[in-house]
């Protein structure tokens, strides 16, 4: 058999509260388990089992205790510790030394753990008006400050299953190059010049990250469960569709991703479906690799989340302006954007994004030549 005594807590008090029991009596404790809660003036401290055993009260909850008092006892069998007689009641004299008037609301550790799971105030808690609040104290107040939910929307919740489940399974890490705009400037000009269509930068970017794959297949690859990774044949790249309606990722396949002015047309096709609800199943089925857009005016940088089952996804920020000198020294603008690869760390390695986003940038920011070295302003041959 064993003592559970009362510690001296402090130099300043002869005299405590036992605040409460957070084991019953019969209880299996072992060394070290927090079993009470004793109050002095100034907190609220814990009472730890020094030994190993079945819990009986020596005390009840409320009583006045001091220094060397057994509050409890640690038998071997739960039938001793039951079999001991109710523990008498509280002692009335010598009262625990008055906190000063000004002293805040003493809050039990299992009391402040459920104000901060529920969102429960100390205001809230301090207008019970008691000295010492208990947890069973804020298990009153739980229900009074949760108001009935109300659900997400169905394309939400498919949002959030797809985000909990790759927080939840990809080990993802994310790096992040600055390109100048210059270039892809004079594309969308020329393009739009030569073509007739409205070549934006989102187009010039799918091309330049479609044209890739050959020389980064693990960027396109398919990731299983056991980490069995394949490559793939095909430059599927998806692009998030955000109009107001859910996100979605309508998917520009292989033969038209390599082409800026396909693309254009495609990305169009797509965001009028997802305006009027119409997306099909092969609209959205089977991208190898994402392109999500972040390029609202002031939106720097976004981390995105990697899909399950791919292996990387990059991000495109707004377009930034910033001061540069001239060849005649005279500040000029320029625009810029980021532009971020979140990739499975499992898969690829650190130095591999960096070859990936330097070679990604090199090809949007360098004019293509054509055969006979004459210069060109479009995209892969295009």
């Amino acid at each position: 058999m064993g003592e559970l005594t009362v510690p001296r807590l402090n130099s300043t008090d002869d005299s405590y509260v036992l605040v409460e029991w957070l084991a019953a009596a019969g209880d299996a404790v072992d060394v070290g388990d927090v079993v009470a809660t004793v109050e002095t003036s100034k907190a609220v401290t814990d009472l730890t089992a020094e030994a190993a055993g079945f819990l009986s009260h020596e005390l009840p909850p409320s009583s006045v205790c001091r220094p060397g008092d057994v509050a409890g006892r640690l038998w071997s069998t739960a039938g001793e510790a039951l079999a001991r007689p109710a523990a008498p009641p509280p002692r009335p004299a010598e009262p625990v030394t008055p906190a000063p008037a000004d002293a805040s609301t003493v809050i039990t550790r299992g009391a402040r753990e459920l104000m901060q799971r529920h969102g429960i105030t100390e205001a809230a808690v301090e207008a019970l008006g008691k000295r010492v609040v208990k947890q069973a104290d804020v298990e009153s107040l739980v229900g009074a400050v949760e108001a009935p939910g109300v659900p997400l929307p169905a394309h939400q919740r498919a949002v959030a299953q797809a985000v909990s489940q790759s927080h939840a399974t990809i080990p993802a890490a994310f790096t992040v190059v600055k390109i100048s705009a210059e270039e892809l400037r004079r594309r969308r000009r020329s393009l739009g010049e030569r073509t007739r269509t409205a070549v934006g930068t989102t187009e010039l970017l799918v091309a330049a990250v479609a044209a890739l794959r050959p020389r980064f297949p693990l960027f396109f690859a398919k990731v299983r469960d056991d980490l069995a990774v394949t490559t793939m044949d095909r430059s599927d790249v998806g692009v998030t569709l955000d109009v107001g309606r859910g996100l979605s990722i309508g998917v520009v396949h292989d033969e038209v991703a390599l082409d800026p002015t396909a693309a254009a047309n495609r990305l169009m096709t797509l965001r009028l479906r997802a305006m009027r609800g119409t997306l099909r199943e092969d609209d959205l089925a089977g991208p190898t690799i994402v392109v999500s857009l972040h390029t609202e005016p002031g939106v720097v940088l976004a981390q995105p989340i990697i899909l399950p089952g791919l292996s990387c996804t990059l991000s495109v920020a707004g377009m930034q302006q910033e001061l540069r000198l001239d060849a005649d020294g005279r500040p000029v603008p320029h625009e810029y954007l980021y532009v971020g690869v979140a990739y499975d760390h499992r898969v690829i390695n650190g130095a591999d994004a960096v070859a990936f986003l330097t070679a990604l940038r090199d090809d949007l920011e360098t004019r293509p030549t054509d055969p006979t070295g004459t210069s060109t302003s479009g995209t892969n041959g295009v």
